[in-house]
């Protein structure tokens, strides 16, 4: 429900919709592959459905919808594509649903 409202509240707030992209891209203590934006994609397969579908919306709503943070999650999406593909074609899932 959190995840849903914050999708709704981010079409209203410029300012909110940058914060979110900036921590979901922020890199974590790990490195490389380490923020929430990598870690949610590599564990796509891994989430149900339902879960699936909520960050799917968050994504949509707030890092495709500004050039900086569209162009910076295609660098992320292709560096992971790999795996998210291995993924995807391992994964028992609705493939309607998955990344």
């Amino acid at each position: 429900r959190l995840l849903t409202w914050l999708s709704q509240v981010i079409g209203y707030s410029d300012g909110l919709r940058r914060i979110v992209c900036q921590v979901g891209l922020q890199e974590g203590q790990e490195g490389e592959n380490s923020s929430l934006v990598d870690t949610l994609m590599l564990n796509d397969s891994k989430l149900w459905k339902g879960a699936r579908n909520v960050y799917h919306q968050l994504f949509m709503s707030s890092l495709l919808m500004d050039m900086k943070y569209k162009k910076l999650f295609a660098v992320r999406f292709t560096e992971n594509y790999q795996q998210l593909q291995r993924d995807f074609m391992e994964d028992d899932h609705e493939r309607l649903v998955s990344v």
